[in-house]
């Protein structure tokens, strides 16, 4: 565990804001990594496997901005089936190499306000009824298939963010309840499948595309 929480105040604390080279290669019992402050990796502080951290369930980055550094993503994200949670608040582009999708044991998400959110970022995401997405209501974008059978099963409330909703983005999840405000186009088969919705508030919506709400 990196990083320490004010056992009076509850905020944590940490002056670590680099790990460097083979910091931690071989470590690959590391359950949890909490570094408010950290901000640079090397680019194989794990070592050179990208899959070496097995057992790693908590990635907790605040500060952390996952655009570059493809070996500690693979590691700490893309090639680790164990998270069960992981702060992305320190980027606001979650796709391609920031990807999560298909992590079954992931219960917890926090994302920056502004997100965007690349084609199938969150997909079959997500343990069923015990999955939060914090700040999900301020993201940007939603690109296709971004949260498709993901467990996501949270009202949704865009606060006049989000202009178009992408191609299956939210199929197959068990979301109550969608106030589109703000809304313009959602896309084709967007919430096809999405059998818990059950209230949709569309009063900006433009276009509905085809089998967006089928089944």
């Amino acid at each position: 565990i990196i990083g320490t929480t004010n056992a009076n105040t509850g905020v944590k604390t940490s002056y670590l804001t680099t790990i460097g080279d083979n910091a931690f290669e071989g470590a690959v019992n590391i359950n949890k990594i909490d570094a408010p402050a950290l901000t640079t990796f090397g680019s194989t502080p794990f070592g050179t496997s990208s899959a070496s951290l097995t057992n790693l369930q908590y990635v907790l980055l605040p500060a952390y901005d996952w655009a570059g550094d493809a070996m500690t993503n693979l590691q700490l994200l893309i090639n680790n089936s164990a998270l069960v949670e992981v702060d992305l608040s320190g980027t606001t582009n979650v796709s391609g190499v920031t990807s999560l999708v298909g992590k079954t044991n992931l219960k917890k998400v926090i994302l920056a306000a502004n997100s965007e959110i690349g084609a199938s970022a969150f997909s079959g995401a997500g343990v069923a009824g015990d999955f939060q997405i914090v700040n999900i209501n301020k993201i940007k974008s939603v690109g296709e298939n971004a949260f498709a059978n993901s467990a996501l099963a949270q009202d949704i409330k865009f606060v006049n963010t989000v202009k178009a909703i992408g191609k299956n983005a939210f199929a197959g999840t068990a979301i109550p309840s969608f106030d589109f405000t703000g809304v313009e186009t959602i896309g084709e088969a967007a919430f096809q499948n999405a059998t818990a919705l059950n209230i949709v508030t569309v009063p900006t919506v433009e276009t509905i595309e085809a089998n967006t709400f089928n089944g």
